[in-house]
């Protein structure tokens, strides 16, 4: 369906585009899942599972075209890429916070709310149901205090796992990358459809019982919480999953094209990896001072 939105070629030339798609996508996914799997364990991970195998087809057409280029420096050559992964990211965040402010229902959400409920950033009922009273991480607390309870070893360890997986998963799967970044998306939705909800216990300016001016407020403010070490962070999964997604498509068309076309495609995958576990690194510091 997004390929009929939207085609690698535009995308390249208009990566605005790919916003539009990967909101429109959500919205579908949400709507969807409400049907054949409302309150059910598992459906807010059969949303990211939507998401993510109508994304897969486009974002490999895409990898076999961004992998033929060997023009212009390392970020030239894939800078559309980087754009692409970005406003994907962004589509399916206001997607689903959207979806959850317009609707009112968490139901479909239990899985990024158990996530959130695991890492103590929200109270919920879900979180008693599932047995979820996990400590604070510094995201936000129910006080609207951050909360510097996790070492700067954890922080890097947890972060590079994800890492690992990203690029794991795109180099396998091609695009498999896109599942990760969907699920820490709709987590980030789901955070902010739960501030607009209540925004006095996060800190936030309240419009008392006006969810839609509360969301016009819970929006800007959930991503400027996020924006010191999450630019990093999330820079460097895009970083990863393209790593991975190049290599792939490198591997597979190395017949075809010669060792020589690989060994490019290979360098520019490298240095990408090299450059995410150093995104990684400066996002965990700037987490634990901020």
């Amino acid at each position: 369906m997004i390929e009929s939105l939207i085609k690698p070629e535009t995308a390249e030339k208009k990566p605005v585009d790919t916003f539009i798609a990967a909101f429109l996508f959500t919205i579908a996914a949400c709507i969807l899942t409400l049907q054949i799997q409302a309150g059910d364990k598992g459906s807010g991970f059969l949303i990211v599972a939507f998401i993510s195998i109508a994304s897969a087809p486009f974002l490999v057409r895409l990898f076999k075209i961004e992998e033929k280029k060997n023009i212009g420096n390392l970020f030239d050559r894939h800078s559309a890429l980087i754009q692409i992964f970005a406003f994907f990211f962004v589509g399916v965040i206001l997607g689903s916070s959207l979806f959850f402010v317009l609707t009112q229902n968490s139901a479909i959400f239990t899985d990024q709310i158990g996530d959130l409920c695991s890492k103590g950033v929200i109270k919920d009922k879900i979180c008693l149901q599932q047995g979820l009273t996990g400590q604070a991480t510094g995201l936000f607390s129910t006080t609207g205090q951050a909360i510097k309870g996790l070492s700067f070893k954890i922080i890097l360890f947890n972060n590079l796992k994800v890492l690992t997986l990203a690029f794991i998963f795109s180099f396998l799967l091609g695009a498999g990358a896109i599942f990760l970044i969907s699920w820490n998306a709709t987590i980030i939705g789901v955070l902010i459809g739960k501030i607009a909800q209540d925004p006095i216990s996060f800190g936030s300016i309240s419009f008392g019982n006006n969810i839609f001016l509360n969301y016009l407020i819970a929006l800007p403010y959930t991503l400027l919480r996020l924006l010191p070490h999450g630019i990093f962070e999330f820079g460097a999964y895009f970083f990863g999953a393209i790593a991975g997604g190049i290599l792939s498509v490198a591997i597979i068309k190395k017949q075809e094209e010669g060792m020589e076309a690989f060994k490019h495609a290979f360098k520019d995958s490298l240095e990408y990896l090299i450059i995410s576990v150093v995104l990684i690194v400066i996002g965990a510091v700037v987490e634990i001072l901020i």
